[in-house]
């Protein structure tokens, strides 16, 4: 079982998970910008210093974590959906921002598609749906201003 697609959250999360993901992506030293395609992954990729795409496609997938607040990330694995995995490959990245948008953390792709599968009840679906459960010192932390530019990638301590 799957969550079913919710406009609301939707529209409360993805403009600005997306802002975010650029701001990352650019300290990261890429050129992001939105893919058009609406069942694609959020972001496509370039290199800052070569013609656009010129070395192939490479994406960025944006989330917004509510229930991590400010600090270190609560947990020792990040989740990230199942029904993402089609992005979890070596060129794609995924990056998850904190609740008061203060963090993000960027994770590799062929890192998540390698992680262990675990079904995880929430909220939204009380039973069924699996996560990638991603090791925390996995993770490439940043630090948000108030403008969602990114500032200073460090490796997590668990």
């Amino acid at each position: 079982m799957r969550k079913p697609f919710n406009r609301t959250l939707y529209n409360n999360n993805d403009k600005i998970a997306r802002k975010i993901g650029k701001a990352i992506a650019k300290v990261m030293g890429y050129k992001a910008i939105d893919n058009e395609d609406k069942y694609g992954i959020d972001l496509l990729l370039s290199y800052i210093n070569t013609p656009e795409f010129s070395l192939g496609v490479m994406g960025m997938e944006c989330e917004i974590k509510q229930h991590w607040q400010d600090g270190k990330f609560p947990f020792d694995t990040i989740q990230i959906p199942e029904r993402k995995s089609k992005w979890a490959v070596v060129g794609n990245f995924f990056m998850v921002a904190n609740g008061p948008l203060t963090q993000g953390l960027i994770l590799g792709g062929s890192v998540v598609g390698r992680s262990p599968l675990k079904e995880v009840p929430n909220k939204y679906v009380p039973k069924g749906e699996k996560f990638f459960q991603v090791s925390v010192a996995a993770a490439l932390f940043y630090t948000l201003d108030q403008k969602f530019t990114a500032h200073t990638a460090r490796n997590c301590t668990p």
